[in-house]
């Protein structure tokens, strides 16, 4: 009975166009026992892979997330990619990159990224495994619903890692059912779409996996900055005090409370003449540069082991000066790195900065900006009493612009506050005035020109011609106006320095220089390779293109100290500073002087009153506290000071936009990943392989799904089966619209009486039993014979009645499962009007 059973059972699967195989061999009949066993150890093997598989593809986030971390943290091996001992000596005792290292780490680099371009490959394939799976079960979802899946979409988690898929038109149609497709209704459409959308996905993202992982395991050659170590906290700049004895260390108190600067003779005098003489030399050299472009050459000057030179501001004329305080600890940050790379006791904040193939040593600190001029002008005094001096300049302008104005500036205890002023001459042959102003006036002197500028309402009435001013006039008003640029930045706290002709030439006109000076904040950079930068010299990062706050008030102290010159005195006529800023103004006085001549002799004018200014500016000290986090206490004005280093290393780091796309692609891979290890987790289905998926469609047989498609692969595609597993677990699919769907019903299992034998009876189109199965019509229906192995064809619709008996088997299969077919064989046909449903 049992063997009955199973004889029905397959000629079941048979009538549905998939033809039974017995597992026995050469027809020995298949036990329970058998079958079960071989269930038993399918699902036991499946199980085993499918945990295998689950932590596998899992287990790939593992090395993703470590490369993102290495990226996220900024990890650094150092001066080469292979350093096992996390350092790679490159630096000699000379102070530069040893050459010899540097080729050997290099070969040694070439080798590691090879090695890790494998790497990359290797989680490439890796996570495509993982999305080959993530689709394929996606797709099985889908089949299993009751909407079925297009089979344009069956295989395509075979077909959609290649790119071609992206442009292929089976993808993008198949959701859309054709006309002769009732019953495609939109939700599913949409939801096949989708799939389109994710296969599509799918295709980009395994295609710049590879690209993706490469960026994020192999590192790339970068600069890349230490972490911040605290110094102090900025308070103020001394400038507007006289200089103190921690500015000039080869002065006495009695000396500065004398104002006797020449006591800084021994000091700063020569080193101030050594860098004008080195400035116009080549200056005078290189007078073409001047001529054509206007560059001058600003010089070194040193201090400590480093030396710095004066930046300078392609907008506008404002020079920055580091300031010596600051370069006397950059010099002592140059010596710790030194003994680091010597293996000599050092500060161990400077540890591994030699595991670097460069290095950039950074402190903050204080700068001082100079807003210059030079002009040439006439000069007239008025003075409103004893203690209170006007000086006003015709010809004020602010340099190459052309623009004149009269600019009018106070002098004298009698103000409030007070301005200073004094003088000194350059040998024999220049006197100069120098004075402090903290306010000046502008105005032009034609009222009615269209260029008339006079915002202060001056009177030129308060001016008399005995070279006195009237002491009733609203000086006041006048000194408070606001002023636009470029006057408004030479209208306060100014430097003015007022040189005559040589010998007495042109005794009312003077050459003027003016300067106002401004503090920031910068970054003091120093490169230690003595290759790279065998002068060690400082230079300044992180400058304002212009300043922000107002000029400082400042003691005219800080000049006379730079130029060793007391109140009233002479500078020797020996000096550099003397000799070339009067052999500048001899050549400026005379109208005879070439142009060469007078080209190099403005750049001398130019930047020997510069240079003296900024070695004044860089000797101004400044003040500080502690070093302290609490927001209270730090703010624009009192900034926190820190140190750190740039150096240029082997590193990981999301700084470029390809390493964006990398974190993009990884952690979408990384949501792939868990997708697929949830679904793995929430479905009892054993995936299949390529091959059993044909055999299953090879096995099926049409049921008019395909009629009237002809050719068209793009209609074809869009046919939605449905997929489930017999109960050998094979996979079976299912039309789910066709034309005519609703004409078949299944075969159902039951009991049948006749002859005591069990057997399957289909029910016809009213759902009444009967002992045939086929289309509604009377043609072609089928009936069992008693003693035969086989059926045949009845010209009615009627069953043969009291067979004990009922044997089915397909001709087709006979001589395998050792049945002999009657003759004659059946001939199939399938119409408009015929289809067999399971």
């Amino acid at each position: 009975m049992d063997g009955q059973y199973h004889q029905l059972k397959d000629f079941q699967n048979v009538t549905v166009g998939v033809t039974a195989i017995n597992p026995s061999p050469q027809g020995t009949p298949c036990t329970a026992e058998s079958q079960n066993y071989r269930k038993k150890w399918v699902l036991s093997r499946y199980h085993i892979y499918k945990t295998i598989s689950t932590f596998f593809g899992l287990l790939w986030i593992a090395p993703i997330t470590l490369l993102l971390v290495f990226n996220f943290m900024q990890y650094s091996p150092g001066a080469s990619v292979w350093c096992p001992q996390g350092k790679c000596a490159v630096w000699n005792s000379n102070g530069g990159v040893d050459i010899a290292n540097a080729h050997r780490l290099d070969r040694n680099d070439h080798d590691a990224l090879g090695a890790l371009q494998f790497g990359a490959k290797a989680l490439e394939v890796w996570f495509v495994f993982v999305a080959t799976s993530l689709v394929y079960h996606v797709a099985m979802i889908y089949a299993r619903g009751s909407s079925g899946l297009p089979l344009g979409h069956l295989l395509t988690y075979v077909e959609y890692s290649d790119l071609r898929c992206l442009f292929d038109p089976i993808l993008w149609r198949s959701p859309f059912p054709h006309k002769k497709m009732p019953g495609g209704h939109r939700g599913a459409t949409i939801k096949f779409f989708l799939f389109s959308l994710f296969a599509a996905s799918m295709c980009i993202l395994v295609n710049l996996m590879g690209p993706a992982v490469a960026v994020l395991l192999i590192p790339q050659l970068q600069w890349q900055d230490t972490s911040m170590i605290s110094i102090s906290t900025f308070q103020s700049m001394a400038i507007m005090e006289p200089p103190t004895l921690s500015a000039l260390p080869g002065c006495s108190d009695a000396d500065l409370q004398a104002r006797n600067y020449s006591c800084t003779t021994s000091t700063t005098a020569e080193a101030l003449d050594s860098w004008i003489g080195s400035v116009n030399s080549f200056n005078r050299y290189n007078y073409d540069l001047l001529e054509s472009v206007g560059y001058l050459y600003a010089g070194l000057s040193p201090e400590g082991t480093v030396t710095f030179s004066v930046n300078g501001s392609s907008d506008v004329l404002v020079f920055w000066v580091s300031n010596r305080q600051v370069l006397q600890n950059v010099s002592s940050d140059h010596n710790n790195f030194f003994n680091t790379t010597l293996q000599l006791p050092a500060d161990p904040s400077f540890t591994g900065y030699d595991n670097a193939l460069g290095v950039i040593l950074q402190r903050q600190g204080p700068v001082i900006g100079m807003d210059m001029n030079w002009y040439w002008s006439n000069v007239d005094v008025y003075n409103v009493d004893s203690t209170r001096q006007i000086r006003c300049y015709e010809s004020w302008s602010i340099a190459f612009t052309g623009q004149n104005y009269t600019k009018c500036s106070r002098v004298g205890e009698g103000w409030n506050p007070a301005s200073e002023g004094t003088e000194f001459s350059l040998g024999n042959s220049t006197s100069a005035v120098m004075y402090y102003s903290d306010k000046s006036f502008f105005f032009t002197s034609d009222w009615n020109s269209a260029s008339a500028y006079n915002p202060a309402n001056f009177a030129t009435s308060c001016f008399r011609d005995d070279g006195t001013a009237d002491p009733d006039c609203n000086w006041d008003a006048y000194f408070d106006t606001s002023w636009m640029a470029p006057m408004s930045n030479f209208s306060s706290n100014t430097i003015t320095f007022e040189f005559d002709a040589p010998n007495g030439k042109f005794p009312q006109w003077r050459y003027i220089m003016e300067v106002v000076m401004y503090t920031e904040i910068a970054s003091y950079a120093l490169d230690p390779s003595v290759s790279n930068n065998p002068l060690y010299t400082v230079q300044l990062d992180n400058l304002p293109d212009f300043p922000m706050g107002p000029p400082m008030q400042i003691s005219i102290d800080w000049m006379l100290a730079a130029l060793s010159v007391s109140p009233n005195g002479t500078i020797p006529a020996t000096r550099k500073v003397a000799t070339d800023l009067n052999a500048a103004m001899e050549v400026l006085a005379d109208a005879n002087s070439s142009d060469i001549d007078g080209v190099i002799a403005v750049g001398a004018f130019m930047m020997t009153t510069m240079i003296w200014s900024a070695q004044a500016m860089s000797m101004v000290p400044y003040s500080f506290a502690p070093p302290t986090t609490s927001d209270s206490s730090i703010d624009s004005t009192h900034p926190l000071l820190q140190r750190n280093a740039r150096l240029y290393v082997w590193a990981y780091g999301f700084g470029t936009r390809t390493s964006y796309l990398g974190l993009a692609c990884t952690s979408l891979g990384i949501i792939c990943v868990l997708i697929r290890t949830a679904i793995l987790l929430a479905t009892s289905h054993r995936q299949r392989t390529t091959v059993e998926l044909v055999v299953s469609a090879m096995e099926h047989r049409p049921s008019g799904e395909f009629e009237g498609l002809g050719d068209n692969e793009e209609k074809q595609a869009k046919m939605r089966f449905h997929v489930d597993e017999d109960s050998e677990g094979k996979i079976r699919f299912h039309p789910r619209s066709h034309p005519y769907e609703n004409m078949y019903t299944p075969l159902v299992p039951h009991r049948q009486s006749q002859g005591g034998q069990s057997g399957f009876s289909p029910r016809d189109s009213q759902g009444a039993q009967g002992g045939y199965f086929g289309h509604r019509g009377s043609q072609g229906a089928w009936s069992t014979h008693s003693g035969q192995s086989g059926f045949t064809p009845r010209s009615d619709a009627g069953v043969s009645p009291g067979d004990s008996q009922h044997s089915f088997m397909p001709m087709a299969s006979a001589v395998q499962t050792g049945y002999n077919p009657v003759a004659p064989q059946p001939s199939y046909s399938y119409g408009n009007d015929l289809g067999l449903r399971w």
